[in-house]
């Protein structure tokens, strides 16, 4: 009797063999594929920096100012019974005076303005328009004024308040604070290749003479200067920005490192050795932080877009409408919110979505994202470019044939 051999090997799919050499060889070829892309951008890309958005870091002192509050809240943004009499009765150091102590202790005369008292009825503490026999509550729902704490109430919807104003002016990325820019953290974003730092007020050692304006946020420091202990990065190769700021108006002060009066950029990145150094300026008035920020190498990121469409919207400062863009995959990450800064026509360009081209080893292949170019108004403006900024476009010389005779082509 004959042997017999069974084999399932006809009833397997066409690339049964093929997903383990596929596999191996993907891994393989990533790198090469991935410099392949970057050559691409190389020849036409448009060069930027990039800013990634902080989400951790030290905090800004413009969040300082509602850190007493924020504690004593719930999610809902109210306080509880127990907190609020606490703070009417002077339990809590929130200067708050306790209620009609002061007045009455003085000029012996009870003052006391609450609604229900035989006198100033309507200039109470409380918050609602009381009814009483003068004012009925009625008439304020036809539209009379009535009384609260702050004087005469008058009923207004949202819309009577803002009236015309149209809202759609305003960003999702509009910002007050030009230290954290929105994000609540000294500095606001980490460029990709560049060393960043920004010191605020309580970071540097203000001079004798110098006062610091409490009521301002972020704090606001008045004097002849101030010193700075800060360590500059080894292996700087350019300065994208080393001055003093007041708000986001640029402070025209003397700088000097180690005693060295700072005149020209060669000076700086000599002391660029990572070392701790002293930072001194003078002459400078009011101030609220100091920006540096240093280019650490010479390979930029780069991106290229199809279009760059331009609306007929006449009531907006910068025209252009949002566009999207291919980054090259040098670029670690990129998210919404992150800053892009371009060195073609110096637009500065917000980013409002992102599509990542990844492998499933998170190998970058690419990103595709969708930007904004912001508003002249806008505080990212402040944030210093990279490169050569392009003012106008070059002349192009007309290649004319230097023979006479039958045209060669």
């Amino acid at each position: 009797m004959p042997v017999v051999e069974r084999s399932n090997n006809r009833i397997q799919p066409a690339n049964a063999r093929n997903a383990d050499v596929a596999e191996k060889a993907i891994d393989e070829i990533l790198a090469v594929q991935q410099r392949a892309y970057m050559s691409a951008f190389r020849p036409q890309g448009i060069q930027c920096i990039t800013y990634n958005r902080l989400n951790s870091g030290r905090k800004c002192n413009c969040q300082s100012a509602a850190k007493q509050i924020n504690g004593i809240l719930d999610q809902e943004g109210k306080a509880s019974a127990g907190t609020i009499n606490s703070l009417l009765t002077g339990d809590m150091n929130f200067n708050v005076t306790p209620y009609n102590q002061n007045y009455e202790r003085v000029t012996g005369v009870n003052n006391q303005t609450s609604p229900f008292a035989p006198t100033n009825k309507n200039q109470g503490v409380f918050d609602i328009a009381t009814e009483d026999d003068d004012i009925p509550f009625a008439d304020l729902l036809q539209g009379r004024p009535g009384f609260g704490d702050n004087g005469p109430v008058e009923p207004k919807t949202i819309d009577d308040m803002v009236n015309d104003f149209d809202a759609s002016f305003l960003g999702f990325s509009d910002v007050a604070c030009p230290i954290c820019f929105g994000s609540g953290y000294t500095g606001g974003f980490t460029p990709y290749h560049a060393h960043r730092q920004v010191l605020t007020v309580p970071d540097v050692q203000l001079v004798e003479g110098s006062v610091i304006d409490t009521t301002m946020r972020p704090l606001v420091a008045k004097g002849p200067g101030f010193n700075a202990i800060v360590v500059l990065p080894a292996g700087a190769i350019a300065v994208d920005v080393f001055r003093v700021w007041n708000m986001a108006k640029p402070v025209n002060a003397q700088l000097s490192v180690d005693g060295v009066a700072i005149t020209n950029v060669a000076q700086l990145l000599a002391a660029c050795d990572g070392k701790r150094h002293l930072i001194q300026a003078s002459n400078v008035g009011e101030f609220t932080h100091l920006e540096m920020q240093f280019t650490t190498t010479t390979e930029s990121v780069y991106f290229e877009f199809p279009k760059r469409p331009t609306s007929n919207n006449t009531d907006l400062l910068e025209q252009m409408e949002p566009f999207n863009i291919i980054m090259s995959p040098n670029l670690p990450t990129l998210a919404s919110m992150d800053v892009i800064v371009e060195s073609q026509l110096g637009k500065i360009l917000v980013v409002q979505n992102v599509n990542p081209w990844n492998t499933r080893n998170r190998n970058v292949l690419g990103w595709e994202a969708q930007v904004r170019v912001i508003q002249p108004q806008e505080l990212f403006r402040i944030l210093p470019p990279r490169g050569r900024i392009m003012n106008k476009n070059p002349a192009t010389n007309a290649v004319r044939d230097n023979c006479t005779g039958i045209y060669r082509t």
